[in-house]
């Protein structure tokens, strides 16, 4: 083949990567939304992907958030704990350079708030019913991603082969350029 025609060839597969991205893109959120239904209706956050003849090919897995405590307001959570725990404030001395002094929380200070404070809503309460300032509960957002796994190794060309041999009925979009040779 002649460098011209390398060229070619290189920016058609080029521009049919570009193109099948787009409509996978596209597939990807429209199922996800799907996805994110049921999981919000039923809880699961799985599903297996199957031919036609009951062969499992893939799992589609949503990515979940984790909920957590979120400092919202440092300053304020360094005011709370200089009145309510002391412990977790400490004092850094910085090197004259133009020296400065630094009062902030340890790095476990909200993982020892967390051990005595009860959850209210989206705030953290202490034992004797004191609204922790600047430390707030964030829920965990609707998952907002999947990951596909195929189970062969052949990442996923089994599937393409059942779609080429017709067991797998399903019309990809008209964008998508043709697989295979004419």
């Amino acid at each position: 083949m002649s460098i011209k025609d390398e060229t070619l060839r290189t920016a058609l597969m080029g521009a049919m990567a570009t193109v099948v991205k787009d409509v996978n893109d596209e597939q990807r959120k429209k199922v996800l939304a799907e996805l994110v239904e049921q999981y919000k209706e039923t809880g699961n956050k799985s599903w297996t992907v199957q031919l036609p003849t009951g062969d499992k090919v893939a799992t589609l897995t949503l990515n979940e958030s984790k909920a957590e405590p979120v400092v919202t307001d440092g300053g304020a959570l360094l005011e709370w704990c200089k009145t309510h725990r002391p412990e977790l404030i400490e004092t850094v001395e910085h090197p004259p350079v133009e020296a400065w002094t630094e009062t902030r929380l340890t790095g476990a200070a909200v993982a020892h708030i967390l051990e005595d404070a009860k959850l209210a809503d989206t705030n953290y309460i202490t034992a004797e019913g004191e609204l922790v300032e600047g430390l707030e509960f964030k829920p965990a957002a609707d998952p907002s991603k999947f990951t596909l796994t195929y189970t062969a190794k052949d990442r996923g060309l089994s599937v393409v082969r059942a779609w080429r041999e017709g067991f797998i009925p399903i019309e990809l979009s008209d964008h998508l350029p043709q697989i295979g040779a004419a």
